[in-house]
C-alpha cells in the first residue's frame, strides 16, 4: 500500500519500521518498489533500484544503533552487486542488439 500510494514516502516508512523491527529475513519479504512495465532496456529500472538500495542504506545509518542493521546493510550492499552486474549484462545484451 505505501509503494503504491505513497510512493515518495517509502524510506519514512521503512524508517519507522526498522525501528520497530530489525528482522533482516522479514524486510526481505516486502516488496519495497513498484513492479512496473519494462519496454526496451531495463538499464533505467536497474539504476533507479541501485539507487534506492543506497538510499536505504544511507537512510539506516542515521538510525540509532546503526550496527543492529549490520546484516541488512550486508544484504543490499550484495543486491547492490547483483545488481551492477545485471546492468552490466543488460548493457552487453542492447549492444549486440544493434549489431544483428
Amino acid at each position: 500500500m505505501v509503494t503504491y500510494c505513497f510512493g515518495n514516502q517509502v524510506l519514512r516508512f521503512l524508517k519507522e519500521f526498522l525501528l520497530l523491527n530489525k528482522d533482516p529475513e522479514f524486510i526481505k519479504s516486502l516488496l519495497l518498489e513498484k513492479n512496473e512495465v519494462i519496454w526496451g532496456s531495463r538499464i533505467p529500472r536497474i539504476e533507479r533500484h541501485i539507487t534506492f538500495l543506497k538510499s536505504l542504506i544511507e537512510m539506516v545509518k542515521t538510525l540509532p544503533s546503526p550496527l543492529d542493521y549490520s546484516e541488512h546493510i550486508k544484504s543490499w550492499e550484495q543486491e547492490i552487486e547483483w545488481a551492477k552486474q545485471d546492468k552490466q549484462n543488460e548493457m552487453k545484451r542492447d549492444f549486440t542488439g544493434w549489431i544483428d
